[in-house]
């Protein structure tokens, strides 16, 4: 994800009783500077989509799942985080304004 030569692993696993409406989760491992494989994400996801904007080398990640609010996390140079929520649609995310 970030071409520094080691490979990270996306695993998209489980079912409706295990991840919710989503139907699945994320989970993403990403080696540290030891080769240990960290675990980042683990929550309930249809996708995470590699979106064009990065930071730190790593891409800005789009968590896909149910509704039409998606949103986008970022590598802080630790582990990804909540950066934002982005609409699938106009109005898409007016229920997070709330």
């Amino acid at each position: 994800m970030n071409s520094d030569g080691r490979q990270e692993v996306l695993v998209i696993f489980g079912n409706d009783c295990t991840s919710g409406m989503a139907g699945s989760s994320a989970l993403l491992l990403i080696r540290d500077a030891n080769g240990k494989l960290q675990p980042n994400l683990g929550f309930p996801a249809a996708t995470a989509d590699p979106m064009p904007e990065s930071n730190l080398g790593y891409p800005d990640l789009l968590i896909g799942g149910p509704g039409f609010c998606f949103p986008v996390w970022r590598w802080n140079g630790k582990e990804y985080i909540g950066l934002r929520n982005d609409p699938q649609m106009p109005g898409g995310c007016d229920h997070w304004n709330d």
